[in-house]
């Protein structure tokens, strides 16, 4: 199987830390189905030239697959995304999950942004996962940690608090940006005819609309009340014209207003 992040700045995590010998469980997993998904930690803390992540493993005695930098710079500890890392707490989160650090204590900044979704993009296409999803908390037991990882799709992101007392990620995860940047759009080929019908008619329709509205609009418009006075004023007087050449004797004509206009009284 290829490396992972080939691109990436490599930073060996110390290979010791890694697996559980008197539980049988081993630095690095032989069957992917057991990795079920990543947790999104944050460092808390910044690194330096002089100062890796894994001179941190060292120090404190644990590990995890990938550090990205507030400059966006992406720091790969391990050459595959298989090793049981020692960063969420305890074997059952450890062999399920990866974790992914984020250097710093403020919001995530745009460089880390970019080079996370990619990070996330590139790790979901080396396992063949479907999709994320955003996890939810457990209730911190081995067993419930166990079965909240069995109940949740491969590809689950997890924050560090969901599956052990801490603090950490410090609430620095943006759930609601990430998922949808994380989002890939259907190719063509990728669709189904039923769904290119739908697309097709939805653009159809669009455009239609589109050509409506940019055409001049004309609405019939009601005669003003001067205009009908002066309309059956002009009535008026053609009548009184034919009378007078018929040599009868003139009716009273006269306006009245009512509830629909205008109404030619006869007396």
């Amino acid at each position: 199987m290829s490396d992972w992040l080939p691109w990436a700045v490599d930073d060996p995590a110390p290979p010791e830390n890694a697996g559980y010998s008197g539980l049988n469980i081993p630095r690095e997993l032989g069957d992917l189905a057991l990795r079920r998904g990543l947790v999104v930690h944050s460092s808390e803390g910044y690194w330096s030239a002089s100062y890796r992540p894994s001179d941190t493993m060292r120090a404190r005695g644990n590990s995890w697959a990938v550090s990205i930098m507030q400059d966006g710079a992406v720091y790969r500890h391990r050459l595959r995304p298989t090793w049981v890392n020692w960063h969420a707490g305890g074997p059952a989160q450890n062999v399920g999950t990866d974790g992914i650090e984020m250097e710093g204590k403020e919001p995530w900044t745009q460089a880390q942004k970019v080079s996370l979704v990619r990070v996330l993009k590139e790790t979901r296409a080396w396992f063949g996962w479907s999709a994320y999803a955003v996890a939810a908390p457990t209730n911190k037991t081995q067993e419930g940690i166990r079965q909240a990882l069995l109940a949740r799709p491969y590809g689950s992101l997890w924050e560090h608090r969901w599956l052990d007392a801490t603090s950490c990620p410090s609430s620095r995860d943006e759930w609601i940006w990430l998922i949808p940047a994380l989002i890939e759009p259907k190719e063509d080929e990728e669709m189904t005819p039923e769904e290119k019908a739908n697309i097709d008619r939805m653009d159809k329709q669009i455009q239609e609309l589109l050509v409506y509205h940019n055409q001049p609009q004309t609405h019939p418009m009601l005669p003003s009340v001067k205009d009908g006075i002066d309309l059956h004023r002009d009535q008026i007087a053609e009548l009184r014209a034919l009378i007078a050449e018929l040599s009868i004797s003139p009716p009273i004509l006269s306006l009245r207003e009512i509830a629909t206009g205008l109404k030619i009284e006869v007396k």
